[in-house]
C-alpha cells in the first residue's frame, strides 16, 4: 500500500517501537563500539579534517561537504573520537530516513521496517562506519534523491522539485559520482511514462537551477584552479585509461 507524504509517519505503536529501537540502538552502537576498537581515526577522516579546516569552496581531489561536516563536528566536540566517529551513524540514520519515506510509496509499515532492518547489514551501514568519507556522505544524498524523485514526478508539487534541486546540488558536494545519479534519473524520467506526463519544462529547468545554485561555489572554484579534480582523475586512471590515452589507442 503506497503511502502519500503526509502519511510517512508510523501509525503503528509497534512499528514506531521497531523503529526508535533501531535508529537508537544503531547511534549508541556505531559510536561506542568504534571508539573502543580504535586509538585514532582512518586516513580517510584525518585527511577530511585536514581539508576542511581550510574552509574551502573545494579541494584538488573530491568536493568540499565531507571535509566541511568533518571540521564543524571537532570544533563543535572538540578533536577526539566522538566528534568524528558520530558523523557516519548520523548520515546513515538520515539515509533510513529517506529509505523509509520511499519505501512508503510502494510498501506497508511493516514491510518497510523490515526493509529498513536488513538494510542496517549492508557494509556500508556497518562494518564501513568509521571510514566517513565522501562514499558515506553519499549515501544518504542519494537516497534522499531517489525519494524526493519519485515524489516529485508522481505528486508534481512545485517545491518537491525546488527540493530535489537543494539535494542533487548537495549530492554534487558529496562527489562527482553524483553525475551518474543525474544520469539514472534522466533516464527514468524519459522511460517511465508518468514521470514524462508530471515532467514540465518549468519544474525541470527549477529543479535544475537551484542543484546549480547549491554548486555554483564548487564549480567556480573549479574552474578558477583549473580544475584540479578532473586533472587528479585524469592522473589515476593513468595514461592507457583516460580518455586521451583511449583516444590516442582508438586512432
Amino acid at each position: 500500500m503506497a503511502a502519500s507524504t503526509s502519511s510517512i509517519l508510523p501509525n503503528d505503536p509497534s512499528v514506531r517501537r521497531a523503529l526508535w529501537f533501531l535508529g537508537l540502538f544503531y547511534l549508541i552502537a556505531w559510536v561506542a563500539l568504534p571508539i573502543a576498537v580504535h586509538d585514532a581515526p582512518s586516513l580517510d577522516i584525518i585527511e577530511g579534517f585536514s581539508w576542511g579546516n581550510a574552509w574551502e569552496a573545494g579541494y584538488y581531489k573530491h568536493p568540499p561537504l565531507s571535509p566541511w561536516l568533518t571540521a564543524a563536528f571537532t570544533h563543535l566536540f572538540g578533536k577526539n573520537l566522538f566528534a568524528v566517529f558520530i558523523l557516519s551513524p548520523l548520515a546513515l540514520i538520515g539515509a533510513f530516513v529517506a529509505l523509509w519515506v520511499l519505501s512508503r510509496q510502494f510498501f506497508d509499515e511493516r514491510t518497510s521496517t523490515v526493509g529498513l532492518y536488513l538494510v542496517s547489514t549492508q557494509l556500508y551501514f556497518s562494518l564501513l562506519i568509521p571510514e566517513f568519507n565522501h562514499n558515506v556522505m553519499q549515501i544518504p544524498l542519494w537516497a534522499a534523491a531517489f525519494a524526493l524523485f519519485w515524489i516529485a514526478v508522481t505528486q508534481g508539487k512545485t517545491w518537491h522539485f525546488a527540493l530535489l534541486g537543494v539535494i542533487l546540488g548537495l549530492c554534487a558536494l558529496a562527489k562527482y559520482s553524483a553525475a551518474i545519479l543525474y544520469a539514472r534519473l534522466i533516464v527514468f524520467a524519459l522511460l517511465h511514462p508518468q514521470a514524462r506526463q508530471r515532467l514540465s519544462l518549468r519544474s525541470v529547468a527549477l529543479c535544475a537551477l537551484v542543484a546549480t545554485l547549491v554548486v555554483a561555489p564548487n564549480l567556480l572554484w573549479q574552474v578558477v584552479h583549473d580544475f584540479p579534480a578532473a586533472k587528479y582523475i585524469d592522473a589515476r586512471l593513468g595514461d592507457s585509461l583516460s580518455w586521451l590515452g583511449r583516444l590516442k589507442k582508438a586512432l
